[in-house]
């Protein structure tokens, strides 16, 4: 996590699988983690709100 300043954060995350795993990886995990991306940003940004909150 990057702290851009104002409030905000740049979060990001990566995966690098190798060897006979890749294949499976890329057809069928993959293609999951990219659309629960945009829900779990959104809850972490409320969870940081809240925490935020006085």
């Amino acid at each position: 996590m990057i702290q851009l300043g104002g409030g905000r954060a740049h979060v990001g995350k990566r995966y690098d699988v190798y060897g006979p795993m890749s294949v499976p990886y890329r057809l069928f995990f993959a293609r999951k983690f990219r659309k629960s991306w945009p829900e779990t940003i959104v809850a972490l940004e409320r969870d940081a709100n809240r925490r935020a909150e006085p």
